[in-house]
C-alpha cells in the first residue's frame, strides 16, 4: 500500500533528521580546529543533503497521492502537518551548518 510506503519514509526521513541535529550538537562540543570537529561536519554536510532529498521525496509522492485521491483530505492535511515538522527541522540544521564559522552559543539545538 503506498500510504504504507510514505509513513515508513516518513518514520526514516525524521529519524535521519534527528541523527543530524544529534551530530550538530555533538560536533559543537569539539574545538572548531579539532580533527572529530571536522569529521563531523562532513557527517553532517552529507547526511544534510540526503535528508533534503528525502524530503522532497516525500513532498512529491504526497502530492501525488493527494492528487490521485489515494488518500482522503483529512490524511492529506495529517501528512502536511508532519511535513511541516520535518521541514522546520531541515530549516533548523540548514541555520547550523550556515553559521558553522560563526561564534555559536553553548545551546543545543531542540529536536521536535
Amino acid at each position: 500500500m503506498a500510504g504504507d510506503s510514505w509513513l515508513s519514509d516518513y518514520d526514516f526521513c525524521s529519524n535521519m533528521g534527528q541523527d543530524i541535529m544529534e551530530k550538530i550538537n555533538e560536533r559543537d562540543k569539539h574545538a572548531r580546529t579539532s580533527s572529530a570537529y571536522t569529521k563531523l561536519s562532513a557527517q553532517i554536510r552529507t547526511k544534510s543533503k540526503q535528508f533534503n532529498s528525502d524530503l522532497n521525496r516525500l513532498k512529491q509522492n504526497l502530492m501525488r497521492a493527494s492528487a490521485s485521491y489515494h488518500i482522503t483530505q483529512r490524511e492529506v492535511e495529517r501528512r502536511q502537518r508532519m511535513m511541516d515538522a520535518l521541514i522546520t527541522k531541515e530549516k533548523q540544521i540548514d541555520s547550523a551548518l550556515k553559521n558553522e564559522g560563526q561564534s555559536r552559543t553553548n545551546q543545543p539545538l531542540v529536536p521536535l
